[in-house]
């Protein structure tokens, strides 16, 4: 069963998760052109761009995966532990578990 389906901001790409498995489908369709294992359960996915790019958001760390192939290209290791709460773009909000910090990080190609 999908836990969790996030699209881009131009509907070229869709994100599906099943456990810690992710799947990049072009255009939303089978088969899937990417794959990448999450290392952790809790993670938060949200595809950014232009130009697209997948972000996995864990209390510690965002991470950038490059369209279609999902290669890591990107990481930043957060100060204090963060959840995602907003998404704009090449961009995306974090606010600390404790709510008195927002951090926010663009993506660029």
């Amino acid at each position: 069963m999908i836990r969790a389906l996030t699209t881009s901001p131009d509907a070229q790409w869709a994100a599906a998760r099943e456990g810690r498995k992710v799947v990049l489908l072009a255009g939303g369709a089978v088969p899937p052109v990417g794959q990448l294992e999450l290392e952790s359960d809790d993670a938060e996915l949200v595809l950014l761009g232009p130009p697209t790019v997948l972000a996995v958001v864990t209390p510690s760390r965002v991470t950038l995966h490059q369209t279609p192939y999902l290669d890591q290209v990107a990481h930043l290791d957060l100060e204090q532990p963060s959840r995602l709460a907003a998404v704009t773009g090449p961009r995306l909000v974090l606010t600390s578990t404790d709510g008195a910090h927002v951090t926010i990080v663009r993506a660029a190609g």
